[in-house]
């Protein structure tokens, strides 16, 4: 699906419309436009595409900037049970890399000025979009990339299977489950750790739960970031422990999400709160 504000404000009241493989006559007759920046956003595990968590990032995007907003639905091939979805993450990935070349063919969109968003599984899928098309989109952002089949005790495993910073020009990484569902290891060209990035974050407490709600918090620090009038200030540090310390307090401030600089490198570390919203002034 694809979402753009002339869409949601004159066409359509759910501001929604479906573009499809090598269908110039859909993508004609849509609202996309090559000249503004295009996000895809890509859900992960179990997820369909229609969670309020996306519909809260399409909304963000298209109340804070003029662009083109993608959704990927792959929720049939991200169902139960798992290994099966992480296996098929190559192949949606893939298939986006192929969407891409068409829309790139058909409207002369700039692989510099797509944006892919994905979570948990989704963000191996952007890897694999990324991959496809050698490198060449202008950014991944990863939220918490699922770490089950994907992570050793001893780091990732071969980059060729997972996201890493060869497959766009910069890639950005927000951990936020670390040890638990999502990735610990630094796999973006700048990762983000947010409360140590470990589970469980700040108000994650209850146990039942704590994984999940660890693991849902990066795509709600995203979200956030795109409208905060603060943002998520963070600093570079060697680790958590030295951070914690005040080690790192002479260090610049930085963004984390929506707004990082593409020239940062490294682990940075921040402190957010424990409910909404999660900026700290």
């Amino acid at each position: 699906m694809i979402y753009t504000q002339r869409a949601q404000l004159w066409e359509n009241p759910f501001g929604e419309e479906q573009l499809l493989l090598n269908n110039t006559e859909v993508l004609y007759a849509s609202h996309f436009n090559e000249s503004r920046p295009t996000k895809l956003l890509i859900h992960g595990f179990s997820d369909t595409g229609k969670e309020a968590w996306i519909r809260n990032l399409v909304d963000a995007y298209l109340k804070y900037q003029d662009v083109n907003v993608i959704v990927v639905g792959w929720g049939v091939l991200a169902a139960d049970p798992y290994p099966t979805a992480a296996n098929n993450t190559r192949r949606i990935g893939e298939y986006l890399g192929v969407f891409l070349e068409f829309l790139s063919r058909e409207s002369n969109l700039d692989y510099k000025d797509v944006h892919i968003c994905g979570h948990s599984l989704g963000c191996h899928v952007a890897g694999f979009t990324g991959a496809l098309l050698d490198g060449r989109i202008g950014r991944i952002t990863g939220l918490d990339p699922a770490s089950p089949l994907f992570e050793t005790p001893s780091g990732g495993v071969d980059p060729d299977f997972r996201l890493d910073p060869t497959d766009a020009q910069f890639v950005d990484v927000i951990h936020t489950s670390g040890t638990a569902f999502g990735f610990l290891a630094p796999i973006g060209h700048v990762d983000f750790y947010p409360n140590s990035g470990k589970f469980p974050q700040p108000g994650c407490n209850f146990a039942p739960t704590n994984t999940y709600c660890s693991h849902t918090r990066a795509y709600q620090l995203m979200t956030e970031s795109i409208g905060s009038t603060s943002g998520f200030k963070s600093r570079n540090c060697e680790s958590w422990e030295k951070y914690k310390e005040g080690l790192c307090d002479r260090n610049p401030i930085v963004l984390m999400g929506e707004y990082a600089s593409t020239s940062l490198r490294g682990k940075y570390y921040l402190t957010t709160k424990y409910v909404a919203p999660f900026a700290i002034d």
